[in-house]
Order: structure tokens, then C-alpha cells, then sequence
């Protein structure tokens, strides 16, 4: 998993960040479930893809298979989301403010699930 390397760093600067080594601990395990879930997401975009590709394949494939395919991706990714939101707070629980604007900087652009499913550009479908 291509995330794992931004963990490991993110958890390096979590330790030297917060004084205490059992909240370094509490949030390097969310960090764990962070990855997890943003797996788990990349997992469903690709799956999504596949599922919209083979519809999309098959001209006899009708309207209510693909309103089905799209409404089974959103409620995943609604669920997603709330887990998501609920891990964050969870997250900031476990530091303070001024540690949360450090660790919130450095981990904004590695939390994108998309670019985790979809080969690089030219290497696609």
C-alpha cells in the first residue's frame, strides 16, 4: 500500500511531536485505521470502476443496473466518509491544537483514496 510510507514518516514526527509516548502510541494506532479505511475506500473506487466498466460493456445491460451500481458506490462512500469524520475526531482527541495543525498539514494531500485505486497517468485503462 503506497499510503504506508506516508504513515511511517507521519508516525516518526508523531513521536518526536507529543511529549508523551502513550498519546505517540493512541494516535500512531489511529493512524493504523486511517490507512485501513482509505484502503478499504480505494478498494471500493476500484471495484466501482470494474462494476461501471462491465455494465457499460454489455449493451444489454439496462438503466436500473447502472442506477443500482451508482447508488451501492454512494452509500459506501457516505459510510466511508462518516467513518472517516469519526476517526479524525478520535485523532484530534488523542493531541493538541497546536500538534493537530502540524500533523494535519503533512497528512492533508496523502488521504486521497482515488489515487491509491488508478494506476498513474499512461499506465491505466
Amino acid at each position: 500500500m503506497r499510503n504506508l510510507g506516508a504513515t511511517l514518516g507521519l508516525a516518526i514526527a508523531t513521536l518526536m511531536l507529543l511529549a508523551s509516548a502513550e498519546r505517540a502510541d493512541g494516535l500512531i494506532a489511529l493512524l493504523g485505521q486511517r490507512d485501513r479505511l482509505v484502503a478499504r475506500q480505494a478498494e471500493t473506487v476500484r471495484l466501482h470502476r470494474d462494476r461501471m466498466s462491465a455494465l457499460n460493456a454489455d449493451y444489454n445491460a439496462e438503466r436500473s443496473s447502472f442506477e443500482e451500481a451508482i447508488a451501492d458506490y454512494n452509500n459506501e462512500r457516505l459510510d466511508t466518509q462518516r467513518d472517516l469524520a469519526e476517526l479524525i475526531e478520535a485523532m484530534k482527541r488523542e493531541v493538541t491544537a497546536e500538534e493537530w495543525k502540524a500533523i494535519a498539514k503533512y497528512e492533508l494531500k496523502k488521504l486521497n483514496p482515488r489515487e491509491l485505486a488508478y494506476e498513474p497517468a499512461g499506465g491505466g485503462n
